[in-house]
């Protein structure tokens, strides 16, 4: 299985040719999409999007949902540690992976309903969902539209319910110095240096410690799997996620809710996690100490342990 990244658009990116990255993220696929062996699966929305998924092992559902701009390969190593007990059912967001990429329709709104009808289309009954950052605010987009139907709990990873900053929110993106104007920096940033952003962007999500161990290799292919979104597309997706306040549906989530945080995230402060846990009445609250904004990645032994522990 090879990852379908064009590699035309890519420029150099301090001395890093995207280019050869499409070219090991092929060739070593199968050391970076543990246990998704041969072709995925596909799923047509409504809209006619196909959307590339894994659904392997037996057991009650789990449906990963990842970050802005990325695929399944993230959750590489939940896979093996969860077919034993569990379904696991990773899914490529449209956009990202080996999902197709449309010209419009990016939006939480459109991405929770593409979640919906997955798990009508499929005649799931209950579903535990899992989201990381964006994938998060995904979660939070599907109980606004539909409730929590469908859903036997959710587990939300490193994700404020309100990105911006203001006067009266501090717990928002970069620890609380996101604010209006910072934004429109990002948003500068993204329109006209895309690719600059983005691998400066994938680096920063680790902690310090994590960070060292990270080899040029796993940066290359961190920053073509988000690359391969196409920039107009994923600026789309980003500013109305940007935009959202989620606070006023924290009530409606009435299903239990694992929230993670990773104490070292640049991306949030831990103390969002913390509001959530709050503001939702079961849930359980988690703080990964030594991690950053990918704590199922930096820490995934004990994630994934917590996480079982949660859902049996």
């Amino acid at each position: 299985m090879s990852l379908p990244v064009t590699a035309s658009v890519f420029p150099l990116i301090e001395g890093v040719n995207l280019a050869i990255t499409c070219k090991i993220i092929g060739e070593r696929s199968a050391e970076f999409i543990i246990n998704m062996t041969g072709d995925p699966s596909f799923y047509l929305t409504n809209d006619g999007v196909r959307l590339a998924y894994h659904d392997q092992g037996e057991g009650p559902i789990i449906l990963f949902i990842p970050g802005w701009r990325l695929s399944s390969v993230w959750w590489q190593f939940q896979v093996n540690a969860l077919i034993s007990k569990f379904r696991v059912i990773t899914l490529d967001m449209r956009g990202c992976g080996n999902s197709d990429k449309p010209i419009m329709e990016y939006d939480l709104n459109r991405y929770a309903k593409d979640i919906f009808g997955f798990i009508h289309a499929k005649n799931f009954a209950r579903v535990n969902l899992v989201g990381w950052s964006l994938g998060a605010s995904t979660i939070f987009a599907y109980i606004d539209l539909f409730g929590t139907k469908f859903l036997s709990s959710c587990t939300l990873i490193d994700q404020s319910p309100k990105c911006l900053n203001d006067a009266e929110w501090n717990l928002g993106l970069r620890r609380g110095a996101f604010t209006r104007e910072e934004m429109n920096k990002s948003i500068e940033k993204l329109q006209n240096h895309d690719a600059d952003y983005i691998s400066n962007f994938i680096p920063a999500m680790f902690s310090d410690n994590f960070k060292e161990k990270l080899s040029t290799d796993d940066l290359k292919w961190m920053i073509a799997d988000a690359l391969n979104m196409p920039a107009e597309q994923a600026f789309l997706l980003v500013t109305d996620h940007w935009n959202q306040d989620w606070r006023g549906i924290l009530n409606l989530i009435d299903i239990p809710a694992l929230i993670i945080s990773g104490y070292r995230s640049l991306v949030f402060d831990s103390r969002s996690g913390e509001y959530l846990a709050r503001n939702i009445k079961d849930s359980k609250f988690e703080l990964f100490e030594n991690s950053g904004h990918v704590p199922f990645y930096e820490e995934p032994e004990r994630f994934n342990r917590i996480l079982k522990e949660f859902l049996i």
